[in-house]
């Protein structure tokens, strides 16, 4: 019973010490609205607006590329040749791969084929 006494009494002295440090804990740690929940929340948003940053980037680069084939008309040709590696009856294609830094073999020309594709409406 002594014992019993002794604790109550120390909770009856500390009692707002315990009670500010109970809901510390509560507000910071457990509960689902926490500071760390609030952190790592953070976190995420600024992830995604790093995303939406590189969208937006990637957007306007299309947008542009897009605009270029619209009012390009040599622009099709140029995209074929660049991207799909076609070609027209009178030249070849030469790829050219470099070589990875680690890796010490030389690099090899090897020449493309035409790569079998339905013919274009425009005739490129």
């Amino acid at each position: 019973m002594g014992r019993l006494k002794l604790i109550m009494a120390l909770v009856g002295h500390y009692k707002y010490a315990i009670v500010i440090i109970a809901g510390i804990i509560l507000v910071g740690f457990v509960d689902e609205n926490s500071f760390m929940h609030r952190v790592q929340l953070e976190m995420q948003i600024s992830d995604l607006r790093q995303q939406i940053d590189k969208y937006n980037t990637q957007n306007e680069d299309d947008m542009r590329k897009l605009k270029e084939l619209n009012h390009d008309p040599g622009a099709y040709q140029r995209i074929a040749r660049e991207r799909y590696l076609m070609q027209t009856d009178d030249e070849d294609i030469y790829v050219l791969l470099q070589a990875n830094p680690s890796h010490r073999r030389p690099s090899h020309r090897t020449p493309s084929r035409r790569p079998e594709a339905p013919p274009h409406p425009r005739g490129y």
